[in-house]
């Protein structure tokens, strides 16, 4: 079981601090992020970048709105998520193409 900061050798992120730290970069640097959330987006990874976080005070818990994102970078759609809903992250530190 990881931990709430919990890092992986593969680059993983698990933990909803460790997530929340990675979404805040994500935003920031409009970095490229891998999102999992069976719950809400199905079995597979979401390429995405993050944005908007905000606190949503009825569900108790942080509103991310990630934007999907192609390989080229073009953005697809956009979804809203929970955190609690996140289950792991990968941060590739990759601006989308349409910032450069």
């Amino acid at each position: 079981m990881y931990d709430s900061n919990s890092t992986n050798i593969t680059g993983f992120v698990f933990g909803t601090t460790a997530i929340l730290d990675e979404l805040y970069a994500s935003k920031e640097e409009g970095n490229v992020l891998g999102v999992w959330s069976s719950s809400h987006l199905g079995k597979d990874m979401l390429m995405c970048t993050v944005e908007s976080i905000h606190k949503d005070h009825q569900e108790n818990d942080m509103a991310i709105v990630i934007k999907e994102v192609t390989s080229k970078g073009r953005v697809l759609k956009s979804h809203l998520l929970h955190l609690k809903q996140i289950e792991k992250v990968h941060q590739f530190r990759k601006l989308r193409s349409d910032q450069i």
